[in-house]
C-alpha cells in the first residue's frame, strides 16, 4: 500500500522502508548496514549510487547501492566479487516489464582454472552466453571492443577485490547496462534528439540463442523478427504472462498423452508430428542401438517421459520432458510426440477445407455456365 509507506534514516544509520499496515512488524526492507557513528546521511550521488555515510566524513561510507545491483549496472558500479567480505556483485533479470521481483537470468564474472570471464546463465546453472577469457585487454568474444576508445570494459584483480566496470569516454553520455527481461545483456544510451534509450551492444546477439527464451514446448525464430509460437498440439500458458515478456511458463500441451508401457498399444494411441528445418533442443539424447527411424521411434514411444525425436545422419536422438530451444533455422527434422486424437482433428479440418474447397469450386463453375448461357 504505497500511501502507508515511507523511507527513512534510522537513528542507528540504516535506510529503511516501512509499512504502517503490516501485522508482523512494519519494516518492508532494512540496509542493514554496519555504522560506526551516530551522525549519518543518505545521499544519492551524481554517477547514480545511494550511499549511507558519515556526516561528518564523506569517504567513510557504511552502504551503497552500488554493491546491491538488480537488473542494472551504472558506469562506476562493478561487477565481480570481494574476497575478504564474500560480497557477490551481479546483476538479475526482472521477472517481466512490471513486476521488478527477481527473474530468472544472471549475469557476473566468473573465474575458472586462473581466467576470467563473463558468463550469462539461466537460473544461475545454464550458461548460454560468454565474453570469452580476460586476455590482459579485452575478453575474446567481445570485437566491439577491439581498436576504439569510446567503449571500453576494465578488468581489474587484486589480493582484495576482482571485478570488472564498463566505462564510456565521453563523460556527458548517459548510459547504462542491464540484464534485459528476454535475457540478454545490453548497454543503452540516452539519445536527446529521440528521447529515447538506444542499444549500443547485445549479448548474446540473436534472441533465440538465449536459454529458454520463449519457455518449454515453443519455436523461436530470428527471421524477421524475435517471435515465440507454440508447438502444434499445444497452448499459451499463461497469456497474461507473454503480454508482459515472461514467456518462461511457454505452452503446454493440449490433449494428454496415451502413454501406456505397452509399447504396440502405445503406437496406436500416440503419433508423431514433423517438423521440419529446425534445430534440436541443446539436451537431446543420442541413442546408438537405433539403427532405423522405426526403431527410434519404438524407443521414444517406449518412454512416458519421451517427448520427440529425430532420426537422420547422425542417428537416433530423442528428447525427454519439456523440450527448450528449438528453432525455426535448421536442418533437422523433430518429430513430436502427440496425442493420435491431436493427428486425426488436423486431418478432419484438412479433408474439410479440401471438401468446401471443391464444393466452392464446382458451384463457382456452375455459376459461370450458367451466365454464359444467359448470354
Amino acid at each position: 500500500n504505497l500511501s502507508s509507506c515511507k523511507l527513512l534514516l534510522s537513528l542507528d544509520g540504516n535506510l529503511l522502508i516501512l509499512d504502517d499496515h503490516l501485522a508482523n512488524g512494519s519494516t518492508v526492507w532494512s540496509s542493514k548496514s554496519n555504522s560506526t557513528t551516530n551522525s549519518t546521511v543518505a545521499a544519492l550521488l551524481d554517477n547514480g549510487n545511494l550511499v549511507i555515510r558519515s556526516a561528518s566524513n564523506a569517504s567513510l561510507v557504511f552502504w551503497q547501492s552500488f554493491d546491491h545491483p538488480t537488473d542494472a549496472l551504472l558506469q562506476g558500479a562493478k561487477i565481480g566479487w570481494n574476497n575478504a567480505t564474500g560480497l557477490v556483485r551481479r546483476i538479475v533479470s526482472t521477472k517481466n516489464t512490471i513486476d521488478q521481483a527477481p527473474g530468472v537470468y544472471s549475469f557476473e564474472l566468473s573465474g575458472h582454472n586462473g581466467y576470467t570471464s563473463m558468463v550469462s546463465t539461466f537460473n544461475s546453472s545454464k550458461q548460454y552466453w560468454s565474453s570469452g577469457d580476460w586476455d590482459g585487454r579485452h575478453f575474446s568474444n567481445i570485437p566491439e571492443t577491439v581498436g576504439q576508445t569510446w567503449l571500453s570494459l576494465n578488468f581489474t584483480s587484486k589480493e582484495q577485490e576482482t571485478y570488472i566496470e564498463y566505462v564510456i569516454e565521453d563523460p556527458t553520455v548517459l548510459s547504462r547496462g542491464i540484464m534485459d527481461v528476454s535475457g540478454q545483456l545490453k548497454v543503452l544510451v540516452w539519445f536527446e534528439g529521440s528521447r529515447d534509450w538506444q542499444a549500443i551492444f547485445t549479448a548474446p546477439k540473436s534472441q533465440c540463442d538465449v536459454y529458454a527464451s520463449c519457455g518449454p514446448f515453443t519455436v523461436c525464430n530470428d527471421v524477421p523478427f524475435p517471435s515465440c509460437t507454440c508447438m502444434k498440439g499445444y497452448s499459451i500458458q499463461s497469456p497474461q504472462d507473454w503480454e508482459l515478456d515472461d514467456r518462461t511458463d511457454g505452452c503446454s500441451r493440449d490433449t494428454p498423452l496415451y502413454c501406456n508401457s505397452n509399447t504396440s498399444a502405445a503406437g496406436v494411441a500416440d503419433k508423431f508430428y514433423p517438423m521440419p528445418s529446425v534445430q534440436l533442443p541443446s539436451d537431446a539424447q543420442n541413442v546408438g542401438t537405433a539403427t532405423s527411424e522405426e526403431e527410434c521411434s519404438l524407443v521414444c514411444l517406449g518412454s512416458c517421459s519421451c517427448t520427440a525425436y529425430s532420426y537422420d545422419q547422425g542417428g537416433c536422438s530423442i528428447c525427454h520432458d519439456k523440450l527448450f530451444n528449438v528453432r525455426q533455422q535448421g536442418n533437422s527434422v523433430l518429430r513430436l510426440r502427440l496425442a493420435a486424437k491431436e493427428l486425426q482433428s488436423s486431418k478432419t479440418n484438412k479433408r474439410g477445407v479440401i471438401i468446401g474447397a471443391a464444393v466452392g469450386a464446382s458451384a463457382a463453375t456452375l455459376s459461370l455456365i450458367f451466365l454464359l448461357i444467359i448470354w
